[in-house]
C-alpha cells in the first residue's frame, strides 16, 4: 500500500528536487546551410555557389541567372546585379558565391565584388519582414550580441514574428510574459502564445503550458492535463518536460505511481545534458529511492550534474562526501553475546477503571518565520501560511526570509525546507546568454578577454586601433579590429556636424575625373580614392544608420559620383546611398 503523504515528506526531506525549472535557451530559428560549392558553367562563366537552403542555376542572354533564398543574382561578362543593384566588373571566367547564415560574399575571378557582413543581412532581412531573421535579431538585440542591447525591440521583434506564426518567436513572447521579462508579467497572455506554438509541436511551448496546469498559472490546476502535455514535449525531445514527468510518475501526481517510468524518464533527461536530472538521479542513489542505495553511482551523476551547470549539485556532493567519510570513521558496534534463550516481554498492566484519559490536545503551530514582500515585513507566519504565500506568487525564491537561529535575512529559495516548493511553483528564467571574450595582442602582449563595451571603451582612449590584432573562439586566426564586423562599429568615426543652413545650389555638379586610359574599372570592395567630403559622406551615412545593402565600401560607381555631386551641393544630410535615387 502507498502512502503519499510520507512520500511527500521524503521528498521535502532529502532536498530530491532542488530546482524544478524551465531551463531554456531563447530560441534561434536557423536555415540549413551546405558547406561543400556546387558548380555550374553557363555561357562560359562557371558560377560556384556554397551555402544557402535553397539554390539554382539558370541560363539567361549573355550569362547566367542564380536563385539564392530568394535573392536574385545575375552574372554577366561585365556586370554582376544583385536584387537590381548593378555592380560592374572586368571580364571574369569564374564567379564565386558563399552565402553565411545572413552574410553573402560574391568574387569575380577572386575579386571582391559584394559582400554583406551577417549582421546587417540580419537587419536588412528583419526590416523585410523575414519572421525567421526578426526573431534572430530579437536573441541578439536581449543579449546585446553584435548589437546594442535593446530588451524593448526585441519584445517588438518577437511580437512580428510571432503574429506570422513562427513558433519559435510565439514560444520565445511567452517566456517573456510568463516570467515577466521586459514585458508586465501576464500568465494568461504567456500560454495563450505558447498554445500557438504547442499546436506547431514546439517541445519548449508545449512544456509551458504543462507548467501552466501544474501550477494553476495561465490555466486551470489539472495534473492529469500536465501528464498529458508533459508527454507531447517529452515526445519531442525536451528534457525539461522528461524531469518534470518524472517527477509526477516519482510522487504519482496526475498519474499512477511507477518508479520504473520515472527512473527512465530521468536517466533520458541526464543523457541529453539535463543538469537537474542528473542531481535528481544523484540524490535517488543516495537514499535509496526507486533504486538500491549506491553512492559511486550517486557521485558520478552529481559529478554530471555539476558540469552540465547546476549551482546546487556542489552542496548535495559535499555534503554526501562528508557523510561517507564519517561513516568510514565510526566501526560498527561488536556484536553482543547471547545471554541465553530470549524470553517474552512482560504483560503490561490492565488499566484501572476510569483511568482512561483523552490525548493531549496538538500544539498549535509554530510561528517564527519572517519575510519582505515589496519592502514591508510580513510575520510571524507558520510554514503553512508561508507555503500558501508561495503558492500564490507573493513569495518567490528571491524573497528574503528571518527565523529564530537564522545570523541573517535570507532567500527563501536557498532554504532547504522550501527549495523544492519554490521550485515546483515558480520557472527561473533562461539562463543568460554569455558574451564573447575578445584577446587582444597590445605591445606584443597577449591580454584579455576582454567583452565588446571593454573594447569599444579601450578604443576611445586609443589604448586599441582599428588595425590591433583581435581573437575570439570561433575565429581561425588573428585579425584586425577593425575589419572584424562585431568591433567595426567602435572604429568608425562619428558623423560631422550638420550645417546650419544649406549653401547655395551651383548650376552643375563638377565633372567626374575620367579614367586613365587601360585603367580598370573601380570594383565595389576595392574603391578608388575619393575625394575627402565622399570619405566624410560615407561615416556619417554610417554613423546614423542610413546605409542600406550594397553601401560602404560595396556601393556602385553610380552611386558615388551622385554622394560627390550630392556634396558639392551641400545637402550632406540627404547624400546617404538610400536617399540617393532621390538625387540622381
Amino acid at each position: 500500500m502507498k502512502h503519499r503523504p510520507n512520500t511527500r515528506r521524503r521528498l521535502t526531506g532529502s532536498g530530491l528536487i532542488c530546482v524544478l525549472a524551465v531551463i531554456l535557451s531563447i530560441g534561434l530559428d536557423l536555415p540549413a546551410f551546405a558547406q561543400a560549392f556546387t558548380s555550374s558553367t553557363v555561357n562560359g562563366v562557371t558560377v560556384k555557389v556554397s551555402g544557402g537552403s535553397n539554390q539554382s542555376v539558370s541560363a539567361i542572354d549573355g550569362g547566367a541567372r542564380v536563385m539564392l533564398d530568394g535573392r536574385e543574382i545575375l552574372a554577366t561578362q561585365r556586370s554582376v546585379t544583385i536584387d537590381g543593384l548593378v555592380y560592374p566588373v572586368e571580364r571574369y571566367s569564374e564567379l564565386t558565391i558563399e552565402a553565411g547564415e545572413w552574410d553573402l560574399t560574391i568574387k569575380a575571378d577572386g575579386v571582391l565584388v559584394y559582400r554583406i557582413s551577417e549582421i546587417d543581412g540580419l537587419r536588412a532581412a528583419a526590416d523585410k519582414g523575414n519572421p525567421v531573421a526578426q526573431n534572430n535579431l530579437g536573441v541578439r538585440t536581449l543579449a546585446g550580441e553584435g548589437v546594442k542591447r535593446d530588451p524593448a525591440r526585441t519584445v517588438a521583434l518577437y511580437r512580428a514574428a510571432a503574429e506570422q506564426g513562427l513558433a519559435t518567436a510565439q514560444s520565445n513572447l511567452a517566456y517573456l510574459y510568463w516570467n515577466g521579462d521586459h514585458i508586465e508579467k501576464d500568465p494568461a497572455q504567456a500560454i495563450a502564445w505558447a498554445r500557438k506554438a504547442a499546436d506547431q509541436n514546439y517541445g519548449a511551448a508545449l512544456f509551458l503550458v504543462a507548467r501552466a496546469h501544474e501550477t494553476g498559472l495561465g490555466a486551470s490546476k489539472n495534473l492529469a492535463e500536465a501528464v498529458s502535455w508533459y508527454r507531447r514535449a517529452v515526445e519531442q525531445d525536451n528534457p525539461a518536460a522528461m524531469n518534470n514527468l518524472a517527477v509526477l510518475y516519482s510522487n504519482g501526481d496526475g498519474v499512477e505511481q511507477d518508479s520504473e517510468a520515472a527512473l527512465q524518464l530521468y536517466r533520458k533527461a541526464s543523457d541529453a545534458g539535463y543538469a537537474l536530472a542528473s542531481q535528481n538521479l544523484g540524490t535517488l542513489y543516495w537514499r535509496g529511492k526507486h533504486v538500491a542505495i549506491d553512492l559511486d553511482q550517486a557521485e558520478r551523476y552529481l559529478e554530471k550534474a555539476i558540469a552540465d551547470g547546476s549551482r546546487t549539485a556542489a552542496e548535495k556532493l559535499d555534503a554526501l562526501r562528508a557523510e561517507r567519510q564519517t561513516a568510514a570513521a565510526e566501526p560498527p558496534a561488536l556484536p553482543q553475546p547471547s545471554a541465553g534463550p530470549a524470553t517474552p516481554p512482560p504483560l503490561p498492566a490492565a488499566p484501572a477503571a476510569n483511568a482512561a484519559t483523552p490525548p493531549p490536545l496538538p500544539a498549535p503551530p509554530v510561528k517564527d518565520i519572517y519575510v519582505a514582500v515589496d519592502g514591508q515585513q510580513r510575520g510571524p507566519l507558520s510554514k503553512d501560511d508561508l507555503t500558501e504565500l508561495i503558492r500564490s506568487g507573493t513569495v518567490t525564491g528571491n524573497t528574503p526570509m528571518w527565523k529564530q537561529g537564522m545570523a541573517e535575512w535570507q532567500p527563501v529559495g536557498s532554504h532547504p525546507d522550501y527549495a523544492s516548493f519554490i521550485a515546483r511553483a515558480q520557472p527561473t528564467p533562461p539562463p543568460i546568454p554569455k558574451a564573447p571574450a575578445y584577446f587582444a595582442l597590445i605591445d606584443g602582449q597577449q591580454q584579455g578577454p576582454f567583452s565588446v563595451d571593454q573594447i569599444t571603451a579601450m578604443a576611445a582612449s586609443g589604448q586599441v586601433s582599428g588595425t590591433t590584432l583581435i581573437w575570439r573562439s570561433g575565429m581561425a586566426d588573428w585579425q584586425p579590429a577593425g575589419s572584424y564586423p562585431p568591433l567595426a562599429a567602435a572604429f568608425s568615426a562619428g558623423p560631422p556636424p550638420i550645417p546650419a543652413g544649406p549653401p547655395p545650389v551651383p548650376a552643375a555638379p563638377p565633372a567626374v575625373p575620367a579614367a586613365a586610359p587601360g585603367a580598370q574599372s573601380p570594383v565595389p570592395g576595392n574603391p578608388t580614392p575619393q575625394p575627402a567630403q565622399s570619405v566624410r559622406v560615407r561615416s556619417y551615412c554610417s554613423a546614423t544608420g542610413k546605409e542600406g545593402i550594397g553601401s560602404g565600401p560595396t556601393f556602385d560607381i553610380a552611386r558615388q559620383k551622385a554622394i560627390q555631386a550630392c556634396v558639392a551641393n551641400g545637402g550632406l544630410p540627404n547624400c546617404c546611398p538610400s536617399d540617393v535615387s532621390q538625387i540622381r
